[in-house]
């Protein structure tokens, strides 16, 4: 899952000091994403004639075996390249210190910070959530996060799940649209009805912890068109039950 948030323009208008920022929202590591932002950067200072200060948050840690870059290096011909950008590592803030800067736009990521795993802490989270005018897709957000670090009972008896806002809210629509996205992107290299059991593989481990592969048999038999509404499904069901349920009858179908 990635999404590049559009330039936000910073300093006053045609001050000296001028910039514009651009973030980009990585759920899992991409090894591209070097080339990408070094692109992004570059056509942003075409475009806008202005310098430019990038960024990437990532949600989970990459594979041991993967390094987080920081810049996009290149060297060919005697000629270098050299784009350097700030990397946010959600799993190495500090869930409590988040939560004293009192912006309730960063509590529903505070499940996947260090120290947020906790119940005592979600509830906080929840808490401070409610008071705010856009609440309910807050505390939506919310819930899928914690089901990445406590089990779907204890999320219940926290926080409000309601399914039709889940499917409705647009914000819910924005991380299911990158997370598709993905898996479009990966099907034009590798076929995709591959990508898409990659992505539901993907979805499922982040969500309710399956070992990868645990339903791949299963997914291999369905057609492609059930296996994008199953994409569908990982991403919006409360539980891994509900998920089986619907890969049962589509099975048998």
């Amino acid at each position: 899952m990635r999404k590049c948030i559009a330039p936000t323009l910073y300093g006053e208008l045609n001050s000296p000091g001028q910039f514009l920022a651009l973030t980009e929202l990585q759920f899992i590591y991409d090894k591209t994403m070097p080339e990408r932002l070094a692109a992004y950067k570059l056509l942003a200072c075409q475009k806008y004639n202005l310098k430019v200060f990038v960024s990437v948050v990532y949600f989970l840690p990459p594979a041991a075996d993967e390094k987080v870059q920081t810049a996009y290096h290149d060297e060919f011909m005697g000629q270098l390249t050299q784009v350097d950008f700030q990397v946010i590592k959600l799993w190495k803030m500090e869930a409590r210190q988040v939560l004293s800067y009192g912006n309730p736009m960063l509590y529903p990521f505070v499940p996947l910070m260090r120290g947020g795993n906790s119940e005592e802490v979600i509830r906080k989270c929840a808490r401070h959530i409610r008071q705010q005018p856009q609440a309910a897709e807050l505390e939506a957000i919310l819930a899928i996060f914690a089901s990445y670090v406590l089990d779907v009972k204890t999320i219940r008896q926290i926080v409000r799940w309601e399914m039709p806002l889940v499917q409705e809210s647009p914000l819910i629509q924005e991380l299911r649209t990158v997370w598709i996205e993905q898996g479009i992107e990966q099907g034009i290299e590798q076929g995709e009805r591959k990508a898409k059991i990659e992505s539901l593989n993907q979805i499922l481990t982040i969500r309710f912890g399956v070992s990868l592969g645990r339903f791949e048999m299963q997914f291999r038999k369905l057609p492609l068109p059930l296996l994008k509404d199953m994409v569908e499904i990982a991403l919006t069901t409360t539980d891994l039950s509900s998920f089986e349920t619907e890969l049962a009858k589509f099975s048998n179908s």
